[in-house]
């Protein structure tokens, strides 16, 4: 029998979660932050958390705040909570982006919301 694409996911727990934009990076790195953001699904029981739109260039990110994934030392820091996520019998998936035209606008929080130089 062919499975669809809509077969359930046989995750622990049939809960999944997607991160929206936390605009908390530095530099493109996911931080203590993240971990505690990401880490409290895993702890509640989610099968599935789905990092947030992770930039693969920093011109891509949609703020300077956003996190990114295009240098190498980025990615212990993500280790370090897919560790977390998977200690906790929790899958992780993580979205790679690009804001393409979008880019470079400061986080919404932020009195200036113009497009930056």
């Amino acid at each position: 029998m062919r499975r669809s694409c809509h077969s359930p996911c046989h995750c622990h727990c049939a809960t999944d979660l997607r991160s929206r934009c936390q605009y908390s990076s530095e530099d493109g790195y996911y931080g203590d932050w993240h971990l505690a953001h990401l880490g409290q699904f895993a702890l509640g029981g989610a099968g599935l958390v789905i990092f947030e739109a992770t930039a693969v260039e920093p011109r891509g990110r949609i703020t300077p705040y956003c996190a990114g994934l295009w240098k190498d030392e980025h990615i212990a820091p993500v280790k370090r909570i897919v560790d977390f996520l998977h200690a906790h019998g929790t899958a992780a998936a993580l979205q790679l982006a690009h804001a393409g035209r979008k880019a470079s606008t400061n986080a919404p929080f932020l009195p200036d919301t113009c497009t930056m130089q």
